[in-house]
């Protein structure tokens, strides 16, 4: 299954036996934020809720944009469509349209990154890489995410040379990383007053998260922090090997892969106890 780049199509190709039971499977999509809107205003339609004006991204910065979305409630076919910054005219004998927020969720990136690293929760990944892009430039987009990134890696003395994003999950086929790019970071951030709590964030070898299942008999069960990444043909794992006092980090990316990742998965966990074992 593949979405091209930039849209929301998605192709799906392969082979499934004429009375095999039903297959499904994941993908990402290109503006989550639209997707969710946009489904809002479906939902609300259904049920008889006519919305004024129309679903689209607002810009940051312009004032027009801020206004809420109205709703009056009434017929599915009720109340004239107009532009969001307009006012408000209710169809007569209707209900007054009114304003309300229905829902306001705030969290704090310590809370959720134990979701986005543990579970390996691709959407809020997504969402990570456009907050930082707003926060860092003003732009809650790919670009603007990839600018921060850059941005965060030079201000560390790290190379961009061979850094390509095509996502902010990483289950597109488009991005391009080295080993030794995520290793110089891991080694950067050891430095930062947060770095226990990011540490911590990471799924645990053979005990928690996307690593539950790994290292159960291995000298390193319960010391080894690593955020495990698998798309087609690509395994990878990165983090830390703690013992002690001493921390050291690794990154094993393997390419290419046929027949599974059982055999990349073996490399990495053998890496990971050899570490341990020169410590």
């Amino acid at each position: 299954m593949h979405r091209k780049p930039g849209t929301n199509r998605i192709s799906v190709t392969g082979q499934i036996a004429f009375r095999h039971a039903p297959w499904s499977g994941n993908v990402t999509i290109d503006d989550p934020a639209v997707v969710f809107a946009s489904t809002l205003a479906e939902a609300l339609k259904a049920e008889g809720i006519a919305l004024q004006g129309k679903v689209r991204k607002a810009e940051r910065g312009n004032e027009n944009d801020a206004s809420i979305v109205r709703a009056a409630q009434g017929g599915a076919g009720s109340g004239a469509a107009q532009r969001s910054n307009e006012p408000s005219r209710a169809a007569p004998g209707s209900a007054r349209a009114v304003e309300v927020v229905l829902v306001k969720h705030t969290s704090t990136l310590l809370q959720d990154l134990p979701i986005i690293l543990k579970r390996s929760q691709n959407l809020h990944a997504e969402v990570l890489l456009k907050a930082l892009g707003a926060q860092a430039g003003g732009e809650g987009s790919l670009k603007g995410g990839e600018r921060a990134i850059r941005k965060f890696l030079r201000a560390k003395g790290i190379s961009d040379a061979g850094l390509v994003l095509g996502d902010g999950s990483g289950l597109s086929h488009e991005n391009r990383v080295t080993a030794e790019i995520l290793a110089r970071v891991l080694y950067s951030v050891r430095a930062e007053k947060h770095f226990d709590d990011y540490l911590k964030a990471l799924p645990l070898a053979g005990q928690d998260g996307t690593l539950d299942e790994r290292f159960r008999a291995s000298p390193v069960r319960g010391n080894l922090y690593a955020k495990t990444g698998y798309i087609k043909g690509v395994s990878c794992l990165s983090g830390y090997v703690v013992k002690g006092e001493r921390v050291w980090c690794f990154s094993v990316l393997v390419n290419r892969l046929r027949g599974g990742a059982r055999g990349a998965k073996a490399l990495q966990e053998r890496i990971g106890e050899l570490v341990y074992g020169e410590m």
